[in-house]
């Protein structure tokens, strides 16, 4: 088992600059960590914590059972008295599991120091326009952060259908949650991005605010299982004196084996886009390119699903024939074999392709680019 000193030896510099409290302890129940707004509010210091037991500070609270709770919830969201120099503090808390692959290391409670914990912003409304907008959306997912208060003011509810992570926990646990999911191996460029994004987006106002900062990472599901995540962040809206006050990411899932390809082309664009009294131009070559790419990505996709259906070679020739609309006399007589052979072979592309009926495999053949329908 790997200690936990592996799962936030990146992250000990963002937990500092949270908002929210954070207590980081080994799978044992024992204090390994506690941030300087933890450290402010209870008027205490890291030494006075570290090593001793959660349950010395939390009454009634068996870190052991709470950590049998955490294997198959994952995350859970408790209120805590804490007794502190005799008296009791009460807190929202979301107790993070840490984990790898199959390795239990530790819990992260993350503390709403804050009476008021719940989002206090424009897209904490559910009636906002741009709210509205998002949810709407089923196949990517939204965060919106406050860059002035460090929180997550919104996210959107298809981030569980992504990860299986709620919502809720997201916007409670805010950043420190978020990266706790983030693969350790991919903790620090993450960072460095997003700080290096943000930094240059404050020096040079509005400039680059159309340019979005592109992040990709792995994310742990709530099944413990690791997804790519392809990140791209852009500015959302500014104060009065021009400074950042809310960025927004979307979230895909995608596969890296054809991240390459993408990459390319999106650099490609990079390289031939320029900027003539306000307007932007592309290289006419640069476009002539992404197209032979893309048609040559779509009959390699063509091949691929030729292979998966399996289908032999007279197959190929009378299925095009068939999307060409021709009847089974017609294919006989331009083969030169029976009907019943073509027939035969109709059943049999049929049932390699899970087609309901005629028009279903004529369908699928089109979309899937294995052939152009004939005008």
């Amino acid at each position: 088992m790997r200690p936990i000193y592996y799962f936030i030896k990146n992250l000990k510099e963002l937990y500092q600059t949270v908002p929210e409290g954070i207590l980081i302890t080994d799978s044992n129940g024992s204090i390994v960590l506690m941030n300087q707004k933890l450290q402010t509010f209870f008027k205490t210091s890291e030494k006075e914590w570290l090593d001793k037991p959660v349950s010395q500070f939390i009454p009634n609270h068996d870190p052991i059972s709470h950590f049998k709770k955490l294997i198959s919830k994952k995350a859970l969201i408790n209120k805590f008295a804490f007794r502190i120099n005799k008296k009791e503090q009460s807190l929202v808390s979301i107790t993070q599991i840490l984990e790898n692959e199959d390795d239990y290391a530790g819990m992260a409670y993350i503390f709403r120091l804050d009476k008021n914990y719940l989002p206090n912003n424009p897209y904490s409304n559910k009636n906002n326009p741009i709210v509205k907008v998002l949810n709407l959306k089923k196949n990517v997912a939204w965060l919106i952060s406050n860059l002035k208060s460090l929180q997550t003011a919104y996210c959107s509810d298809s981030m569980e259908n992504l990860v299986g992570w709620t919502a809720e926990e997201f916007t409670l646990g805010g950043w420190a949650f978020s990266f706790n999911l983030v693969h350790p191996q991919d903790q620090i460029s993450s960072l460095s991005l997003m700080a290096d994004g943000i930094r240059l987006r404050n020096e040079k106002k509005i400039v680059y605010d159309h340019i979005p900062i592109q992040l990709k990472f792995r994310c742990r599901t709530r099944e413990n299982k690791w997804v790519w995540f392809d990140n791209t962040v852009t500015v959302l809206e500014r104060d009065e004196k021009g400074n950042i006050e809310f960025i927004i990411g979307s979230i895909k899932i995608f596969d890296p084996e054809n991240a390459d390809e993408e990459l390319s082309q999106i650099k490609l664009l990079e390289e031939n886009v320029f900027i003539k009294d306000g307007k932007t131009f592309i290289s006419i070559d640069a476009l002539l390119e992404i197209q032979h790419r893309t048609l040559q990505n779509s009959e390699t996709n063509s091949k691929t699903l030729v292979d998966s259906y399996h289908l032999s070679n007279r197959e190929l020739e009378i299925l095009s024939h068939i999307v060409n609309g021709l009847s089974s006399d017609e294919i006989s007589e331009k083969l030169y074999i029976t009907k019943n052979t073509v027939n035969m072979h109709r059943k049999q592309i049929m049932k390699k392709m899970h087609a309901k009926n005629l028009a279903d495999l004529v369908r699928k053949s089109i979309e899937s680019g294995l052939f152009n329908k004939k005008g």
